[in-house]
């Protein structure tokens, strides 16, 4: 029961995180169930130093694994944010998800001084300046610059697609402005061409510190007090993952080693961590689809312990397991 407190500021630490990234939160959620897992399984004191001593090597891996190359164009995740802000704007539909998620990918490499941030920053602000203005010209009634609406939501479609795969060339020509154009139109073309010569690799201006995105500390700091949605996911999740080891640890004790693996009880935590989510609906939703997945596979392997002990087939039909669990993801 000595892990109970670790487990519960490790649940914790990860649901505040969430704030931050959601990767950043599902890896100290691993790094915590890994270390209940080796509290369990561990037979003695001395063996859980040398598993310990093992998982610091690991550790210490990591950052020198964040030499190699990415598998990735370096900045992918701030140009697929910043291009889905765009398509946000082409599709008129609401554009504060989007500029938020933009923002907040941009804000993880903001102590960085990088070329292409400057131009994915400079893109964000003109989003959301083109947002603006797209809403002062959609409040009007008039039917007669429909076609010209349907020309704007294609340049934006244009815009997040270069910026997606770094490809000016997708750019089309600029907008026109026409004489029947009045102030606020002309204003919206300017800031679409601006965003595209951006797009295109023309010079950005250093991003301003009054409007720069908030760093992690400051999105952790403004959610503790009592009232923060965040810290109420982060109770909920260490409360119910300290009874979930509670419960793992007492079936264990009850049932006996012959029955079930003794040392296994995280098990229950790992379930609770998977379904557990700061919205009920999404909670609920995870919770029924893993009980239907999970009384799907146990008789999935129940028939598959049927087959005849031959590896060939067996290799055939792990491959073949493995092959459609990569095409459902």
């Amino acid at each position: 029961m000595a892990i109970l407190p670790v487990l519960f500021i490790g649940l914790v630490t990860a649901g505040i995180l969430r704030v931050v990234a959601l990767s950043i939160s599902m890896r100290f959620l691993v790094v915590t169930i890994i270390f209940v897992a080796f509290a369990e399984i561990t037979p003695s004191l001395p063996v859980g130093a040398r598993e310990l001593a093992l998982f610091a090597v690991g550790v210490a891996i990591m950052p020198m694994a964040q030499l190699l190359p990415p598998y990735e164009p370096r900045h992918a995740v701030q140009r697929r944010a910043v291009a889905s802000l765009y398509d946000a704007l082409a599709s008129g539909g609401p554009y504060g998800p989007a500029l938020l998620a933009a923002d907040r990918s941009l804000a993880l490499l903001r102590g960085r001084r990088h070329r292409e941030i400057d131009h994915l920053t400079e893109l964000v602000e003109r989003g959301e300046e083109i947002a603006q203005l797209l809403a002062a010209v959609n409040n009007r009634d008039d039917d007669v610059a429909a076609p010209w609406r349907a020309a704007v939501s294609e340049h934006l479609h244009a815009i997040g697609g270069a910026i997606r795969r770094r490809r000016p060339e997708l750019l089309p020509s600029d907008l026109a402005v026409t004489p029947g154009q009045d102030r606020l139109q002309g204003r919206l073309i300017d800031a679409i061409t601006t965003a595209a010569r951006t797009t295109a690799g023309a010079p950005a201006p250093v991003p301003s510190d009054e409007r720069r995105p908030p760093t992690s500390r400051e999105l952790v700091r403004a959610e503790l007090h009592p009232a923060s949605p965040i810290v109420h996911h982060a109770l909920r999740l260490a409360v119910t993952g300290v009874i979930g080891q509670v419960i793992g640890v007492a079936i264990g004790a009850w049932v006996g080693t012959q029955v079930l693996l003794h040392g296994h009880g995280f098990w229950v935590v790992v379930a609770v961590v998977l379904i557990l989510f700061p919205d009920y609906g999404e909670t609920f939703a995870r919770g029924i689809g893993r009980t239907v997945g999970t009384l799907a596979g146990a008789a999935v392997g129940l028939a598959l312990s049927f087959l005849p002990p031959d590896p060939i087939l067996h290799t055939v039909t792990l491959i073949t397991l493995f092959t459609r669990t990569r095409r459902a993801r």
